[in-house]
Order: structure tokens, then sequence, then C-alpha cells
């Protein structure tokens, strides 16, 4: 997936976009000019997930629906482990 596959971030799906940039400036060395630029990728049911990019870096930002969810559903936390434990590269997890 790239850019060109995200829309902008839907009504009552944004986040705190300065707490973001702010963690990830202090976490990620050498991050370009600029401010942080989101976008939304529409498709997925479940998680929310989001183009995040600063410069010439970008990731992906994936969060729990709002509201509110059933015990154990959207276990990011969970998510997050396997993922790093498939892809050892991932090595930065926010926790908003």
């Amino acid at each position: 997936m790239s850019a060109e596959d995200t829309i902008a971030v839907r009504t009552g799906e944004a986040f705190d976009l300065p707490r973001v940039e702010q963690y990830l400036r202090s976490h990620i060395q050498g991050l370009g000019e600029g401010s942080l630029q989101v976008s939304q990728f529409p498709s997925g049911a479940s998680n929310l997930t989001y183009l995040v990019q600063i410069g010439d870096w970008e990731g992906v930002l994936r969060r729990p629906p709002f509201g509110p969810v059933p015990p154990k559903a959207h276990d990011m936390e969970r998510e997050a482990g396997l993922l790093q434990k498939r892809w050892c590269s991932i090595t930065l997890f926010l926790k908003v």
C-alpha cells in the first residue's frame, strides 16, 4: 500500500497529532523537516490504520476503534508483539 491508497482521516477518527509528532521526534533520530502529515487507509473493519509521514520518513500507525470494545478485542499490544516477532525491524510502539 502507498499514499495513493489512503484517504483524508475520517471524521471522528483523528488523534492528537502534536503528541504523536513529539513522540516520533523524540524517538527517531534524523527525522526530516516539516510537520507530521497523516492520511488513513480506508479498508479494514477492525483497527484504524493511518499513514504517518514527516519529510522522507513514513510509518504506519494502528489503533483500536474509538468507543467501547469487548474485553480482549482489538488487542494492540498483542498485535505489536506479533509484528515485532515477524519483522524484527519494527521497534517503535506508541501507546496513546
